[in-house]
């Protein structure tokens, strides 16, 4: 009906949206190539490296804000949320499947995978767009070869043919999604408590929930908030310190003995602060700009990394990892600084070491670079010692993925606001 209509395209004119399209059906099918048994004698099957793979790829920690650690893939490849095939194709992926899924094969994912990122960002160029455009084209018009006629499935069309398309009409995938309608979802079920009338059971939750926000905010009495708080801990912020505004410690802290390591970062960042009478504190999480930030001390995390971070120092920005936060007061001028000690990373080597550039250029891709510029090979060595870095400088947390013992690989999110 709607393809009779005089005006207007619908091929073109509805909206895509990628949770579905990409992170669940696009994904799953994938996984299922991969893993089937039905498909034990086809050159993509992993079936017989699927342990390895499920190794490679649960080792990984992501930060706090990507809500699911890693679990199995070949165990729930059939019930994995769309969030965790999101999270798969815009980090994980690349080095869980490279030097496993066969060269050609693997080429051919990065396509999809790199396309996904580049319209997922906040900021989408034309030459952006045409990449993207070109890679998708390319995904597609090759499925056919790679995994049969059953893989060009009306999903897929929409991909290769019509996704870039709606980028440009549309704006990012990230603008269009349907990852927070479904969490609302989660959040009006716990607003109903039986099976009669239902909505005035939502409108009555509802207001319940706004008279508390403002109760928190005009109630005086500590042992009241207390309890306001409990049923709300999300926001208990009773025991944080504010550092200074936007910023709070989060949690215990110690005083800090001024080594010599401490001293020659200090003396860096100021000039000679270390000759004046100074009380150090040192402490291992933040909350600043509406995230938390851990540091690789911290004892309580084990399962995340949530210390990679980004910062900016003058015009450039530069890759560390957080040993710890540190509260430095000068005693006497009565002045306080706030810093972020860190090793900085150096960036060097290529994103796919194990893909030779042959493969690359078969599938018309001559600069691997251009194509995956968010995919930052990194040494994890602390040769350069610490550095301290003002609070205020650091711009964004990063996913990391560790390669060796001093090697890894570190992507940021395409967006700032993309989290769980």
């Amino acid at each position: 009906m709607l393809f009779e209509l005089p005006y207007g395209d619908p091929a073109d004119g509805i909206t895509l949206d990628h949770l579905h399209l990409i992170d669940i059906n696009e994904f799953r099918k994938l996984l299922k190539y991969w893993f089937d048994p039905k498909y034990k004698n086809e050159p993509f099957y992993l079936g017989h490296k699927q342990r390895e793979v499920d190794a490679r790829y649960m080792a990984n920690k992501p930060p706090d804000t990507i809500t699911r650690t890693p679990r199995s893939l070949v165990a729930n490849r059939k019930h994995l949320k769309g969030s965790e095939g999101r999270a798969f194709l815009l980090f994980f992926g690349y080095d869980t499947l490279q030097g496993i899924l066969p060269d050609d094969y693997f080429v051919h994912y990065c396509m999809l995978a790199a396309a996904y990122y580049i319209l997922m960002k906040a900021r989408i160029t034309e030459n952006d767009l045409e990449l993207a455009r070109d890679l998708l084209f390319r995904y597609y018009a090759l499925q056919k070869e790679y995994y049969g006629a059953g893989c060009c499935t009306i999903n897929a069309h929409c991909i290769g043919r019509h996704l870039a398309s709606c980028v440009k009409k549309s704006g990012p995938l990230w603008a269009t999604s349907a990852y927070a309608g479904e969490s609302n979802i989660g959040a009006y079920i716990r607003l109903i408590h039986g099976t009669q009338n239902v909505g005035m059971q939502i409108i009555s939750s509802v207001r319940s929930i706004q008279k508390l926000k403002i109760w928190r905010k005009v109630v005086t009495n500590s042992h009241v908030a207390k309890v306001l708080n409990r049923h709300n801990p999300k926001f208990d912020r009773s025991k944080w310190v504010q550092l200074f505004p936007g910023c709070f410690q989060v949690g215990s802290c110690k005083r800090a003995v001024l080594t010599s390591a401490i001293s020659q970062a200090l003396e860096k960042a100021i000039p000679r602060i270390t000759s004046f009478p100074l009380r150090l504190t040192k402490y291992n999480k933040i909350y600043f700009r509406n995230e938390f930030y851990f540091t690789s001390e911290s004892r309580r995390v084990h399962r995340r990394v949530s210390y990679i971070v980004r910062f900016r120092e003058g015009n450039s920005l530069r890759i560390a990892e957080i040993q710890h936060f540190l509260q430095v007061q000068l005693l006497k001028e009565g002045l306080v600084h706030h810093f972020a000690l860190v090793y900085e990373l150096t960036q060097t080597g290529q994103p796919f070491p194990l893909i030779s550039q042959d493969h690359w250029t078969k599938h018309g891709i001559h600069d691997v670079a251009r194509m995956v510029p968010h995919m930052l090979p990194v040494i994890t060595s602390r040769s350069s010692g610490l550095t301290a870095v003002p609070i205020v400088a650091l711009e964004e947390k990063m996913v990391f993925m560790k390669r060796s013992d001093n090697k890894a690989l570190v992507v940021p999110f395409p967006a700032p606001w993309l989290h769980d």
